[in-house]
């Protein structure tokens, strides 16, 4: 019977994506290469692709496995830079291997949750809400009253193992909340590690390595169940790729302090699109 279904969802595929047209497919792996380069920086890039999909014309019960396809697949750019710069924390083998795993694992549940068709049905009416909510979290964060260390501090403390465990349930909690839904994952892996005491570009180097583990794990449910168009992902990925290591690469010279205004917008025109597409399908 999955296996059955699994066929089914492939020719859906190939019908999806020979309907698409050049008028619908290059504005979203615009809109990809843009996310990529933000979700680099300060995660929030599926804020930008989510709806990118959305305005596509990708139907709803694909929108999230071809945008995990996309990011997963992308974000080892960033990844890698933040690796040959040596912005990762110290830890124990043990507790990389522990905290990888339940990060993936985690995804997966929040993945399984959300191939139910109530989730899947409500999802146009769930994103607006969801944005919304974290485009004030996210202006909070970036403009509030908070202490944010130099992105250009290349001293850092050494994290014990034991600070990082402190928090595991709560990257846990992320991640499942990245294969559920996604948008604003990296934000919340980059807030969460601030608040431990890291330094910010440190911080947004470790949210890209759980950021990516749960990307994979929810893709990999994904993709077990058929629900990714894989010709967009892949072509989506490779944009996402260009944008994350230019990211990457501006966020260890500079910061993203001239990329934050941006970020806002683009957020907040996304979410007036949104509305104004409920509006004019009512």
């Amino acid at each position: 019977m999955f296996q059955n279904f699994y066929s089914l969802n492939s020719i859906l595929n190939t019908v999806i994506f020979s309907n698409l047209t050049l008028i619908q497919i290059i504005p979203l792996l615009i809109c990809a290469t843009i996310a990529g380069f933000i979700d680099s920086i300060g995660g929030g890039g599926g804020l930008i692709s989510t709806p990118a999909f959305m305005a596509a014309g990708i139907p709803l019960e694909f929108i999230l496995g071809t945008n995990k396809g996309m990011a997963a697949l992308g974000s080892f750019a960033a990844f890698n830079r933040y690796r040959k710069a040596k912005l990762f924390p110290k830890l124990s083998a043990q507790l990389w291997l522990r905290l990888i795993s339940v990060t993936a694992l985690c995804a997966i549940l929040g993945a399984f949750f959300a191939s139910f068709s109530a989730f899947v049905n409500r999802l146009h009416l769930l994103l607006p809400i969801v944005i919304f909510l974290i485009l004030i979290y996210i202006s909070w964060r970036w403009w509030g009253r908070q202490k944010y260390y130099s992105f250009l501090n290349k001293e850092t403390p050494e994290l014990s193992n034991k600070k990082i465990e402190s928090v595991w349930h709560k990257i846990a909690g992320i991640g499942f909340y990245d294969g559920l839904f996604g948008p604003g994952t990296g934000t919340f892996f980059l807030a969460l590690f601030e608040s431990i005491g890291m330094p910010t570009l440190y911080a947004t180097a470790l949210s890209k390595v759980f950021n990516t583990t749960s990307n994979i794990g929810a893709l990999l449910f994904f993709a077990c169940k058929g629900t990714v168009i894989w010709p967009v992902s892949l072509a989506a990925a490779a944009c996402y790729w260009c944008g994350n290591h230019l990211g990457a690469g501006l966020t260890i010279k500079n910061g993203p302090k001239l990329v934050r205004p941006v970020v806002v917008i683009m957020t907040s025109s996304l979410l007036i699109k949104l509305f104004f597409n409920a509006f004019n399908n009512r």
